[in-house]
């Protein structure tokens, strides 16, 4: 693996995760605390489209739907429980300000 792919990735995952917690700290007080519920459906979700091929007889096309679900789903969902858990850490203990 190429020293440049890895640190590609940490660099877009620090951005992702950075912008989020922007987003979280600047936010109102609990403007996003909404999202538990969603965030668990969607977890939900993910972990079905990554179990679905082993239970069901999916052709070459559904498997790849399934795949494509885990992946990005997986990555929306992770993006969302960032926001979520930085929000409520912080409405918890309250911001100052």
């Amino acid at each position: 693996m190429s020293p440049a792919l890895l640190g590609r990735a940490a660099l877009y995952t620090c951005g992702v995760v950075g912008s989020l917690s922007y987003v979280g700290a600047t936010a109102k007080n609990d403007k996003y605390l909404y999202m538990g519920g969603p965030l668990l459906a969607g977890v939900t979700v993910v972990a079905l489209s990554s179990l679905a091929p082993m239970a069901l007889p999916l052709g070459m096309r559904g498997l790849a739907i399934t795949e494509a679900i885990s992946l990005y789903g997986g990555l929306a969902v992770f993006g969302g429980f960032v926001l979520y858990e930085y929000v409520s850490f912080s409405f918890m203990r309250g911001k100052p300000g």
